[in-house]
């Protein structure tokens, strides 16, 4: 369970538009004549180093023989908004990607730069805040990590194993990019690739070789660089450098892909290539490919894998009907996703209308949320679903503590608009409540509150937003 919005930083430098940067760069004869005789460019350092997966993050690039550049490429696509500072620095926009480390190419009129160990690019799946079934965790503008709710198995990562209703930080990390948080462990990754977990060990969810529980982060073993990160109920996934899924933890339905049903206490290689995200449920899994199609793994008792069928599988079943698909999030017994043109499906477990489609009735296969569209963003939890619709929130489903938000505890199989908040950046559903970050950087949260999971000082549950201290 988790959710997804994106961060990059940003460089203080004036920028001119591809149309006035294309006027001005513009050889002359005499300059092309100059140029031809020129030396290539050359990369040497590439700041940011991360990015968010639908760009837009200013990116600063150091070298030499900048002089006429014609063109920035990031893994092929070329950049936009260029502006030379010098012969050796130049600024521009990183384009749209999916995740994965690029190179970046420098083309002026006497050629490409080459290709080199210091002109790489990562692109990250951000998610800046998540719902875990009793707690909840967020990644601060400073790149710290602030966790609050349930907190038996040290989950919120402070050292301690006591409940908290207000935030508090989670020990020794920073640069944080993204947070994840699943039953009872939550993970982090970090500017660098590396990823880190914390709380429940028993079946090895933390990844660090052990199966033995941890207050404070630890680090992931058998990883490699990190793109992502996904914490499912008692199981962990990310995706690495070569678009490559790993996953570790309890295997119990199969649910790591990996052929087998054996618990893993590092990382372990899913057998399937070009995985540009995944999100782990209960007992099963789910990624998507650059080819925008779906597979999923592990428990089928409620069509979770979407196959059709209701059998389980141990390696990752393409789920039908599905294409073009850009963004998956998976909660217990059900998973939706997001297409290139921003509509939604979902299937799995229907029986309180967690599908969206106006029934409780079983579907073997996905179906589209056909009320909404222009949705940047959908989040599972574990009876309901919520998505980012513009900059507003609509949620369906289970509604019994007051998880949708809409000032009832009424469940509903088709979306509901939640009370009163506008200007939401991301969302994040967690067991039985919600989370969303407005875009200046104020949390909410509604729904069950048993163990301070909404953050707002109090153990009172709320049918509408409140603000998290």
């Amino acid at each position: 369970m988790r959710s997804t919005t994106f961060r990059g930083a940003a460089v203080a430098v004036g920028i001119l538009s591809a149309a006035a940067f294309a006027a001005t760069t513009v050889p002359t004869a005499a300059q092309a004549a100059t140029a031809s005789s020129a030396s290539r460019p050359t990369v040497r350092s590439v700041a940011a180093t991360f990015s968010p997966v639908t760009g837009g993050t200013k990116v600063t690039i150091r070298g030499t023989h900048f002089a006429h550049v014609r063109s920035v490429s990031f893994g092929g696509v070329h950049g936009t908004g260029l502006h030379v500072v010098s012969a050796k620095k130049l600024v521009v926009t990183a384009p749209k990607h999916y995740a994965s480390r690029i190179d970046v190419r420098v083309t002026t009129t006497a050629g490409t730069s080459p290709k080199s160990a210091r002109d790489r690019f990562y692109y990250l799946i951000e998610h800046q805040i998540a719902g875990g079934l009793e707690h909840t965790c967020q990644v601060t503008s400073t790149g710290t990590v602030r966790c609050w709710g349930y907190n038996n198995w040290g989950q919120l990562g402070n050292g301690t194993t006591t409940d908290s209703t207000t935030a508090v930080r989670v020990s020794g990390l920073s640069h944080v990019v993204s947070v994840a948080a699943g039953y009872y462990h939550s993970c982090a990754l970090t500017s660098s690739g590396a990823e880190y977990c914390w709380g429940y060990n028993g079946a090895g969810a933390l990844g660090n070789g052990t199966t033995t529980s941890s207050s404070t982060p630890v680090r992931v073993q058998g990883l490699g660089h990190g793109l992502s990160i996904a914490a499912g109920a008692d199981s962990s996934c990310a995706v690495v450098v070569g678009n490559r899924a790993r996953c570790w933890g309890d295997n119990g339905s199969g649910q790591l892909g990996n052929g087998s049903t054996t618990n893993a206490l590092v990382a372990t290689a899913v057998p399937v290539s070009k995985v540009i995200d995944v999100d782990a449920g209960l007992g099963f899994a789910c990624l998507v490919r650059t080819n925008g199609t779906v597979d999923c793994m592990g428990d089928n008792t409620y069509h979770q894998l979407g196959d059709g069928t209701t059998t389980g599988s141990t390696t990752p079943d393409r789920t039908l009907l599905l294409s073009h698909i850009t963004s998956i999030s998976s909660g217990d017994y059900s998973s939706c996703a997001v297409t290139a043109a921003k509509n939604v499906f979902c299937w799995g477990y229907n029986g309180y209308g967690d599908l969206g489609d106006g029934t409780t009735n079983p579907v073997a296969h996905p179906v589209r949320v056909s009320s909404l569209s222009n949705v940047k963003q959908v989040s599972v939890g574990t009876l309901h679903v919520c998505a980012l619709v513009g900059s507003n929130v609509q949620c369906w489903g289970y509604n019994g503590f007051g998880a949708l938000g809409n000032g009832t505890t009424t469940s509903t199989s088709t979306p509901s608009g939640v009370t009163g908040l506008t200007k939401v950046a991301t969302i994040g559903a967690g067991g039985y409540h919600t989370v969303a970050m407005r875009k200046n950087g104020g949390v909410r949260t509604w729904g069950y509150n048993a163990f301070g999971q909404l953050g707002n000082g109090t153990t009172t549950n709320s049918s509408v937003p409140v603000p998290a201290l």
